[in-house]
């Protein structure tokens, strides 16, 4: 046993600071995990800090270092608040059960924000404080019981008025069991390859039973896949009726304006329908995804539909909108929800694997769909102002299209969704559909997506 402390910096590991920092693994991934954290002289001890529910956020900018804590804050922190969970959990494991510890949390809030509230509960004991401009608060809580299984949780809550609530920093003091460094159990051979994303999920193309999964009903932001229902909806109206595709859309100034991806279309143009859903689904337009979304937004206007204000941001395809997040309930993606026809990250916009294979598999069974994710490059017409005609070039982001046996679909990055991919392969009379959702990069997805079919293709006896 050692009479020790042991120090927790809460930040995405970014930052230089001492070596007795204990950084957290990946939180921007996994959450906070750490195992069998070393005490500030570098010896192994029994402690394990686990985060049981999801956090908010987190900030990147490092904290300033006065010799083994934060002097002030400047970032280097998770929060709870206004734009997802109001409160947290970390457990600490692995302490002497009903021994005491001393507590220390440090928070504050960032610099220019109004001054807010946040209660953090330490054990059985419950202390509200404020912060501001970056005022170094440091909440002590000098006698603390590990509870009977060797546990003491922190919880960090954000009352609905008061907008965030930080934590920067951990320190627990007291008496801890020395160990050997904590190792991963030996990976079994059978287990699906390592991959960078934090979600994947592998579905029967012909039941969409799902076969194999990993964090498949874990929420995330979705990117550009967003543009598969997108589609869907299109893809319906014109099912029901065939000359919808040859509808021309107005490009408005709104769409030629959207940021990101781009199917280069320009405002006062006009293109049929059909030839747009290339520009949507191929080089992943966002202008053309709006485009979609306002020339159809009046035809879907339901008395149902979710109120908006008259001049609001998404006033002039609100009723498109609300006809996605109807059709994604009807196909049972019950963790879904749509702001937006695009993908670009927005609070409340996000899916899970589970219910992207569902999207996947209602968008295979649209031949209007089917035909359009499965083209490598397509040559669009747009009539300009004057009465003439340009050529649009499109091809599509999917670069598993290059490799035969995979025939679709849909491709999406952003910031905050990292880089994800569905879709589709065929190997003789069977289909596997597969979502990737948050790769670490571009190139991770397909590495990912391959890796992952080749080790699913073999399950079912393929080679």
């Amino acid at each position: 046993m050692i009479d020790t402390r042991l120090c927790f910096d809460l930040g995405p590991g970014r930052n230089i600071v001492p070596a007795h920092w204990n950084q957290l693994s990946e939180p921007r991934e996994t959450g906070v995990v750490l195992r069998h954290a070393m005490d500030v002289r570098g010896r192994t001890t029994s402690v394990s800090v686990w985060q049981v529910d999801d956090w908010s956020g987190f900030n990147t900018h490092g904290a300033e270092v006065n010799g083994t804590r934060p002097r002030k804050a400047t970032g280097d922190s998770f929060y709870v608040g206004d734009s997802g969970n109001r409160s947290a959990r970390i457990r600490l494991v692995g302490l002497t059960p009903g021994s005491r510890y001393a507590v220390t949390l440090f928070a504050s809030l960032m610099k220019g924000q109004r001054k807010h509230s946040g209660v953090y509960t330490v054990g059985t004991e419950r202390r509200t404080f404020d912060a501001m401009d970056n005022t170094a608060t440091e909440l002590k809580f000098p006698a603390v019981d590990a509870d009977a299984n060797g546990k003491i949780v922190i919880t960090v809550e954000c009352a609905e008025d008061t907008g965030w609530a930080y934590l920067n920093f951990v320190e627990v003091a007291g008496v801890f069991a020395e160990a050997d460094a904590w190792r991963e159990p030996a990976e079994s051979l059978d287990d699906p390859p390592v991959v960078s994303c934090k979600a994947w999920a592998i579905a029967d193309g012909r039941t969409g039973k799902i076969l194999w999964q990993h964090n498949a009903r874990r929420k995330l932001a979705m990117a550009s896949t967003t543009k598969l229902m997108t589609a869907l909806v299109v893809g319906t109206l014109a099912e029901a009726d065939s000359t919808v595709l040859e509808e021309m859309v107005l490009i408005s100034k709104k769409s030629d304006a959207t940021i990101g991806s781009s199917a280069n279309v320009r405002e006062g143009e006009r293109v049929k329908v059909g030839e747009l859903l290339y520009g949507l689904l191929l080089p992943s337009g966002n202008d053309a995804s709006v485009a979609l979304a306002e020339h159809f937004n009046e035809q879907l206007k339901t008395d149902s539909a979710p109120p908006a204000e008259a001049h609001g941001p998404h006033s002039s395809y609100r009723h498109f909108i609300a006809r996605m997040n109807a059709t994604a309930q009807r196909l049972g993606m019950e963790k879904t929800h749509y702001i937006n026809p695009h993908g670009l990250d927005a609070i409340g916009h996000h899916t899970t694997a589970s219910d992207m294979l569902r999207l996947a598999r209602a968008a295979l069974g649209s031949p209007v769909l089917a035909k359009r994710v499965s083209t490598r490059e397509f040559l669009g017409q747009m009539t300009t102002p004057d009465g003439g005609t340009r050529p649009a070039r499109w091809r599509n982001t999917n670069r598993l299209l290059g490799i035969t046996g995979y025939d679709g679909m849909k491709t999406g990055t952003t910031s905050q969704a990292g880089a994800c991919l569905v879709s589709s392969s065929r190997r003789g009379k069977d289909r596997l559909l597969m979502v990737v959702l948050g790769a670490t990069s571009s190139t991770g997805r397909y590495v990912d997506s391959r890796n992952l079919y080749r080790w699913a293709w073999r399950k079912l006896g393929h080679r």
